[in-house]
């Protein structure tokens, strides 16, 4: 492991071990996502949502596709947090992003060229209300998902899927459902924004 603790660096001292990276060219090409964590359009009893680009917000329906990808493909993400004086840990499985900025301006530099998958969108320290971030699909292609980390969030709310599918494929992925009898697949549905 040749990482080191953001603690010790000092400027012109260590260097950071640099990542691999995104070319200009592929984040100019790249498509652009908005994803808004907060409370929108529920209920008393579960106000917690997802907006995807501006849309409705919306809470957990594994069924749903909420955005496809093409494997090999590369993305920006942009996380905001609604307000409403929570933070959101939200946490993107299976893929790695690089933050390209925090609240508008630059990370700071032992994030620059840092892989994550979990981006704290706050107002606690080290936290930002908006996160930019390009992500790219590697090899696996599959369902996963996004969500935020705060228990009461995560499981029936502020969850979403998005699909990672070979470039050209036309066909959803069926939706996984676990039972004590084994794994059943179900039909699965896409909104109009998923492509």
């Amino acid at each position: 492991d040749l990482s080191m603790n953001p603690a010790d660096y000092e400027e012109g001292k260590k260097k950071m071990l640099r990542q691999p990276t995104f070319t200009p060219a592929e984040l100019s090409t790249a498509r652009v996502r908005e994803f808004e964590f907060g409370r929108s359009g529920g209920t008393d009893e579960s106000p917690w949502t997802i907006k995807t680009d501006g849309g409705q917000g919306l809470g957990a329906d594994v069924k749903r596709i909420t955005g496809t990808a093409s494997v090999g493909s590369v993305e920006i993400w942009r996380l905001h947090n609604g307000g409403n004086g929570w933070s959101h840990p939200v946490h993107i499985h299976f893929e790695e992003g690089q933050i390209l900025s925090r609240d508008g301006a630059a990370p700071p530099s032992w994030e620059q060229w840092a892989r994550k998958d979990v981006y704290r969108l706050g107002v606690e320290p080290n936290s930002s209300m908006a996160v930019q971030l390009a992500i790219r699909f590697r090899e696996f292609a599959g369902t996963y998902m996004e969500h935020c980390h705060n228990t009461q969030h995560e499981d029936h709310a502020m969850l979403m899927r998005w699909d990672a599918t070979k470039p050209g494929a036309t066909v959803l992925i069926p939706t996984p459902r676990q039972t004590w009898e084994g794994t059943f697949y179900e039909p699965s549905f896409s909104l109009a924004t998923a492509n």
